[in-house]
C-alpha cells in the first residue's frame, strides 16, 4: 500500500472508530511491517514542512535556548525525544548549537557538541543520509524495547532520571 492509497483507509478507521491511537497504531504496526511502515510515518511527520525549514514552534524555539552553551557547569548536558522528527535538530541549527544525534548504541558520544538521544527512533526528512530505522510506534514494540534493559535507549533514559534534572516536554503521562 502507498502513502496516497493508505491516507483514505486511514480517514475512514478515524473516522468509524472509537480506538485509541495505541490500538491504531497496533493496527498499522501488523499491516505494514518493515521498513514501509518507517518511510509512511516519515512521510507524514513532513508533509507539511519545507526541506529548509524547521516547523515553527516556541516551545522548540525555548528548547533550543536553553541548549545553548553556557560557562557554568550548569545547563542542559543531553536531550532525549521519544519523536521521530529532525525537528529538535533543526531549532538547534537555526540557533547555532553544536548537536550530535544519536540513534542507536553504535554511535558514540561527542563531549564538544550537545548528544540528541532518539529513544524511539528517528527519521530524518527525506533527502537526508540518515538511513530510516525501526521506530517503536505500537505498545508491542514499546513492551518489546522496555522488556530488553541492557538496550542503549533504556540505559541513556536510567541514567539521565538518576543523575539529572529531567524536564518533560509534550508528555501527557497518560500512556498506559
Amino acid at each position: 500500500i502507498g502513502s496516497a492509497a493508505l491516507q483514505p483507509i486511514l480517514q475512514r478507521f478515524h473516522e468509524t472508530s472509537t480506538s485509541s491511537p495505541i490500538v491504531l497504531a497496533r493496527y498499522l504496526e501488523t499491516a505494514l511491517q518493515g521498513p514501509k511502515i518507517s518511510t509512511l510515518v516519515r512521510d507524514a511527520l513532513y508533509r507539511d514542512v519545507g526541506a529548509g525549514q524547521a516547523g515553527r514552534s516556541e516551545a522548540l524555539t525555548q528548547i533550543a535556548l536553553l541548549c545553548a552553551p553556557r560557562r557554568s557547569p550548569a545547563g542542559v548536558r543531553s536531550v532525549i525525544t521519544y519523536n521521530y522528527d529532525d525537528l529538535v535538530e533543526k531549532h538547534l541549527e537555526e540557533s547555532s548549537v553544536a548537536f550530535h544525534t544519536i540513534t542507536n548504541g553504535g554511535h558514540q558520544n561527542d563531549i564538544e557538541k550537545l548528544s540528541i538521544y532518539h529513544a524511539h527512533g528517528f527519521l530524518p526528512r527525506p533527502g537526508t543520509d540518515e538511513d530510516l530505522g525501526d521506530v517503536v510506534l505500537s505498545e508491542g514494540s514499546y513492551h518489546a524495547l522496555y522488556l530488553n534493559p541492557y538496550h542503549w535507549a533504556n540505559i541513556v533514559q536510567l541514567n539521565a532520571l538518576t543523575d539529572s534534572t529531567c524536564l518533560f516536554v509534550g508528555h501527557s503521562m497518560t500512556d498506559p
